[in-house]
């Protein structure tokens, strides 16, 4: 049984139609058409829509269908933004699921298919995996069909890493000495075939965009898990006859990203350069083999300002020279203002970079320090800090120069006797435009003031009873430099006091009585003014004392004569040795019944007979030394010796007055010195000279630096 297409139903005999071909011939004869415009199919099922071959056989009660050829052209073309549309080749044209031809070299298929609504299927790659479906394409019976395609512009964007032989040279001791590293870019790459994309390709981060259909902007994600594939445009939203502009390969942009790497595309793009120069389809040609669009090169990454970093390829950037030229206009400073750091090191300019580094950039000025005297603004050999660490110590004009980066500073100076100064490091500011930033560090002077014992040699024997003893003063010393005090230095009570003559301040500082501790005077706005015509330190003065001594100061003192006859900087002159201030005398303390209380210098009346005579000389008597009346106060024995022991506290009456009552004095005076907390420093209660307090500032002393000595 055979239908026949648009016409009668046939029952052929079986013995006669046994084969496909006789049936088709004994069909067309019936029709009167020719044998090749007959097609013999099965009548349903799967293959329905198969053509069967001339030798298959046939049986009794087959049902079979008959239909009619009709010649289809098929043209698939890639469709340019010219409009001048290109042939493709190799695309594979399959009518209702049967492969029938495949396009030759200008994009055309010549195919005779059964008339009627065909189902076509093109598969190229620029359809995708899946092929483009063409559904209900009319051919008509009787004349030439044509159907023609415009191709989609499907690009696959990837990315290859280079051999790992070519990444990079082999290790440092393989390449001459001075010799670069090289290193070669990941790259990153646009094909028209899945087919040309090797093994081990990566995908990307980022994006592709390009002109699609009438111009307009097509842009997708770059897929960072695989090769990406972008459709620049698709021939099927095209309408039959319909005249659009459609997808531009060479306007293809790719901006590609991987961390560690910096994206630098080909410029001009390969795409475009080679469409002007060659001239047809770009696309066509991508389909022969795919194209480098740009690079991914190894960056290290540049940190800069406060929170500000750039990432640098070190293709680019092999030395530390490199990195700074291109940070010139960056950070808009002189190359040789810039110092870069690695891991808190700082890098020669000849040094090579390496992919990954993390490099500082700082700009970086010149920064003066001026170390002078507080008293007098003299120059002072000292070492300098900047926060914290010792930078290098300044010059014979007190100056050191050298480039800190730019910002917030804590300086502060060293110095081998005046110490660390200040004990908080001073805040500055160092800031760029090419001037240099100065900054004056006044070193203010530190005193320490002590005692020594006259030296006793080892084998001179103590005197006799009857042998006049030696009363050699100690003497007292003003140091600015603890490593020149002996070790055998005795502290003080006391105060040591100044006035600057410049400002008009007043300082006092009280000395510690059981260890020698100095203090500072803070002549600190005088290095900034013009230098005094007399140092400062002419000023110091010294009252001290010791139990069973008498301070007797020198008067000038060594220092306001030396100031006056020399000039210049007393704390220079310090700095070299210390200088003796005055002595303290071995003494006898005597008090008397009517009230006095006379300190007794033993280094010139240490015999009895002189002391009297000094006493009664102290005490106005005219009827003479003999008549006094002198016993010691702890025993009250009477004073009979040849000499006067030191230290000694005695009771003195004149004729008519009592020894009890001069005991009672002494204990009065004593609990009054107890109520005063101390004793008073001569010991016979008389007052300081300078007895003015008022606006006096009373100095700290610097117990950090007190002296620990054996």
């Amino acid at each position: 049984f055979v239908l026949c297409d648009g016409g009668p139903s046939l029952r052929l005999d079986a013995d006669s139609c046994n084969s496909v071909g006789k049936l088709r011939a004994r069909v067309a004869a019936v029709l009167g058409r020719s044998e090749g415009e007959i097609a013999i199919y099965p009548s349903s099922g799967a293959g329905s829509r198969r053509c069967l071959s001339d030798s298959e056989n046939l049986v009794t009660g087959q049902q079979l269908a008959a239909g009619f050829f009709a010649p289809l052209v098929v043209q698939v073309s890639v469709p340019e933004i010219s409009g001048q549309h290109e042939g493709l080749a190799g695309v594979s044209v399959e009518i209702d699921d049967e492969r029938l031809g495949t396009t030759d070299e200008h994009g055309r298929a010549e195919l005779s298919v059964r008339a009627g609504a065909r189902r076509v299927r093109l598969r190229h790659s620029c359809f995708g995996p899946d092929g483009r479906e063409l559904s209900e394409v009319m051919v008509l019976e009787g004349q030439l069909n044509q159907l023609e395609v415009l191709s989609d512009i499907r690009l696959y964007i990837y990315a290859s890493d280079p051999e790992p032989d070519d990444a990079a040279d082999g290790p440092a001791d393989d390449r001459e000495p001075g010799e670069a590293p090289t290193f070669e870019p990941t790259l990153v790459w646009v094909s028209a075939s899945l087919e040309q994309i090797p093994e081990g390709a990566m995908g990307l981060d980022g994006t592709v965009k390009g002109f699609g259909l009438a111009g307009t902007d097509t842009e997708a994600k770059l897929c960072q898990e695989r090769p990406t594939e972008f459709v620049l445009s698709s021939g099927a939203a095209v309408s039959k006859g319909q005249e659009i502009k459609c997808g531009d390969v060479t306007s293809l942009c790719v901006s590609a990203s991987r961390a560690g790497f910096k994206w630098r595309p080909k410029d001009p793009s390969p795409l475009a350069e080679r469409a002007q120069e060659l001239g047809g389809s770009e696309y066509l040609r991508l389909m022969e083999r795919p194209v480098v669009l740009g690079f991914l090169e190894p960056t290290f990454r540049v940190c800069y300002g406060s929170d500000s970093a750039l990432d640098l390829s070190v293709m680019s950037h092999i030395t530390v020279g490199d990195v700074k030229a291109t940070m010139v206009e960056e950070l808009n400073a002189a190359v040789e203002s810039l110092w870069v750091f690695h891991e808190g090191k700082r890098l020669e300019d000849g040094v090579f970079m390496r992919p990954s580094m993390n490099v500082k950039i700082v700009e970086v000025a010149p920064l003066a320090i001026r170390v002078l005297s507080g008293c007098c603004g003299e120059p002072l050999l000292a070492k300098v800090l900047l926060d914290g660490n010792e930078v290098g110590m300044t010059n014979d004009s007190g100056e050191l120069q050298w480039d800190v980066p730019l910002g917030s500073h804590k300086v502060a100076i060293k110095h081998h006797a005046l110490g660390t100064y200040p004990r908080e490091p001073k805040d500055i500011v160092v800031s760029g435009g090419g001037q240099v930033n100065e900054v004056i560090l006044p070193a203010l002077p530190r005193l320490y003031v002590y005692a020594t014992d006259p030296d006793v040699e080892e084998a001179e024997a103590p005197p006799g009873e009857d042998e006049e003893p030696l009363f050699d003063p100690s003497c007292v010393w003003v140091a600015a430099d603890p490593e020149q005090i002996p070790d055998d230095a005795l502290p003080l009570q006391g105060h040591a006091r100044c006035a600057c003559p410049t400002s008009g301040r007043k300082f006092r500082a009280e000395l510690h009585a059981s260890k020698v501790v100095p203090f500072r005077l803070p002549f600190d706005e005088v290095a900034q003014a013009t230098t005094p015509r007399v140092c400062p330190l002419a000023a110091v003065r010294v009252r001290c004392g010791r139990r069973g001594f008498k301070w007797a100061p020198k008067d000038p003192t060594p220092l306001q004569e030396r100031a006056e006859d020399l000039g210049g900087c007393e704390l220079l002159r310090l700095l070299e040795c210390p200088t003796a201030f005055g002595f303290l005398k071995q003494t006898a303390t005597v008090q008397c019944a009517s009230g006095e209380r006379i300190v007794v210098a033993l280094d010139g009346c240490s015999d009895l007979p002189s002391f009297r005579a000094h006493l009664a000389e102290a005490l106005g008597m005219e009827e003479g030394a003999a008549a006094l009346e002198l016993v010691d106060a702890a025993g009250l024995a009477a004073v009979t010796g040849p000499y006067i022991r030191s230290s000694a506290d005695l009771l003195c009456a004149r004729p008519g007055e009592s020894l009890a009552i001069a005991k009672e004095k002494l204990q009065q005076w004593r609990k009054s010195v107890e109520a005063k907390g101390g004793w008073d420093v001569q010991g016979d209660g008389s007052a300081d000279s300078e007895t003015d307090e008022s606006g006096t500032e009373q100095l700290p002393l610097d117990e950090e630096s007190a002296l620990v000595k054996s």
